[in-house]
């Protein structure tokens, strides 16, 4: 029942229409509907360990954070209780609380109360009365008790006309016929809607992923495999899929993933999660950021878009917003990965989701090297890579990866130097060369410890060590007077990506000549 009211949005290509709803002509206001007070409230200061015992032993699920009378915010019992599993009860109610969410006033009329609750996936919300003091609660309960039955979208979504929509609509067939429910989910929704080329598909499957992606291969060609630990079947298109669909190998994805819903717990800070099986509501709402959190039922029949926490409105207004307070505490690689999306799609990042990712940076440091290694090779990919590392310098997060951890000013020259790498052999595949131009003016004593906190290769670590030093103290290279001798002695010892390197990165001419 507490997830019986979702919002169930408008056609695909006008995603801007609200969906609209159908009821009795008499609707009641907000302050017929409402749970009048008292009410137990927290203050904004009181530290979580505290506020525990009491909000444990009421069982409310939602909390108003009061400052001076007024209504900053609201708790959620499942944030408090995430927050004390990661050893976080240090950390104050307003450092947890969200602080964006719809106030309902007293007139406010049926349709906005069930959107305000249905969009932005409360169980209940404060209403104020006229000068803004707390009146009372609305919850989904006391929706539930005037309606009789759950209203429904006037419109269903309407896969696109592309050759990514064909191939959803021909797994969606496959899907039919072997009776099995099926949605696509996450950031294939997410790029559809904003008409971008997708890299690969996610769907959520009802019942045995692995029986769906071998009946499409059986269908469609291609190969399929596991994808460990957390129970998806991957399918891999190939010619023989293209051909079947008239289309051509590079207008497929890479790949399709198929899952069972399933959410996640974080034992620990930053910890990978422990998945259990759900439901599509919560595989929804234990994702990133909003505008990943939405789903497009495609068998047996389509459906309306399915989005729980509002990330229509913010894919409309170009947002990145954090689902939940302590997201970046279960996982602080969201804060690499909120940039990347802020440069991919040129959206802003919602004010709230910033001040979140200033409380968990201190859990970057917590995170194993090969997963920050990871993202940030994904980083690197990006089209403006640069700008992103620059922003969050600015923000001081790349010092919470590791202390000497810095960029040079001009990043993203360096790094499109390294990309081109003109009138140079290959003596470096380019992926290392973004990371020698990535490190280029740290100091070079720090780079040691800082290979070693991302678990880099003790081959491209010296490189890398190498040619930092070198753009700071070029010595023999840089004199007019040496000579070809003495040249190639001080290069012979070095590694031959790092005199690549160098030569991409220097600014001196005579020491890009020579080399």
């Amino acid at each position: 029942p507490r997830h019986a009211i979702l919002c169930l949005r408008a056609s695909m290509p006008d995603r801007s229409t609200s969906a609209r709803w159908r009821y009795p002509a008499m609707k009641p206001r907000a302050s017929q509907l409402m749970t009048s007070g008292p009410f137990q409230t927290l203050n904004g200061t009181a530290r979580l360990k505290d506020i525990a015992p009491l909000v444990r032993r009421t069982g409310f699920e939602s909390w108003p954070v009061l400052a001076k009378n007024d209504v900053v915010g609201l708790l959620r019992r499942q944030d408090l209780d995430r927050a004390l599993e990661h050893d976080l009860g240090s950390l104050t109610v307003q450092d947890i609380m969200h602080a964006d969410f719809p106030r309902l006033r007293e007139e406010e009329e049926l349709s906005a109360v069930e959107a305000a609750l249905a969009q932005h996936g409360w169980d209940c919300l404060p209403v104020l009365d006229g000068s803004g003091r707390l009146r009372g609660m609305v919850s989904r309960g006391d929706l539930l008790r005037y309606h009789t039955e759950i209203p429904a979208s006037d419109r269903l979504a309407a896969l696109p006309q592309t050759p990514h929509g064909e191939l959803i609509q021909r797994v969606a067939d496959v899907a039919r016929v072997a009776g099995t429910g099926l949605w696509l989910v996450g950031g294939s929704v997410r790029d559809l809607l904003l008409g971008r080329p997708c890299d690969d598909l996610d769907f959520v499957v009802d019942s045995e992923p692995q029986r769906l992606a071998r009946l499409i291969q059986t269908r469609l060609g291609g190969t399929t495999g596991p994808i460990t630990p957390f129970g998806t079947f991957r399918w891999y298109p190939d010619d023989k899929t293209a051909d079947r669909l008239s289309l051509t190998a590079s207008q497929l994805p890479e790949h399709v993933d198929f899952a069972g819903a399933r959410a996640e717990t974080y034992v620990t800070q930053a910890a990978l999660p422990h998945v259990f099986g759900s439901n599509l509501q919560q595989d929804l709402l234990r994702r990133d950021f909003t505008i990943n959190a939405l789903a497009i039922p495609v068998a047996p029949v389509a459906g309306p878009v399915v989005d729980p926490t509002g990330g229509l409105e913010d894919l409309d207004a170009g947002l990145i917003r954090v689902l939940h307070p302590l997201s970046f505490h279960d996982d602080p690689l969201r804060i690499l990965r909120a940039w990347r999306f802020r440069s991919r799609f040129g959206f802003k990042i919602e004010p709230r989701t910033v001040e979140l990712m200033q409380i968990a940076r201190p859990a970057l440091g917590e995170i194993t090297g090969s997963r920050l290694r990871n993202e940030i090779d994904l980083l690197l990919q990006e089209e403006c890579p640069g700008a992103i590392l620059s922003n969050m310098q600015q923000f001081d997060l790349l010092t919470a990866i590791h202390p000497a951890f810095r960029v040079p000013d001009d990043i993203e020259v360096r790094l499109q130097r390294s990309r081109e790498a003109q009138g140079l052999p290959s003596c470096s595949d380019a992926p290392s060369r973004l990371w020698h131009a990535l490190v280029s003016d740290m100091e070079p004593d720090s780079l040691p410890s800082f290979c070693e906190r991302l678990l880099m290769a003790p081959k491209l670590a010296r490189s890398m060590e190498a040619t930092a030093r070198l753009l700071r103290q070029p010595g023999i290279l840089a004199e007019t007077g040496a000579g070809t001798f003495q040249v190639v002695g001080r290069l012979l010892p070095l590694p031959n990506s790092a005199v690549c390197c160098l030569a991409l990165l220097t600014d001196n001419p005579l020491v890009r000549n020579r080399l």
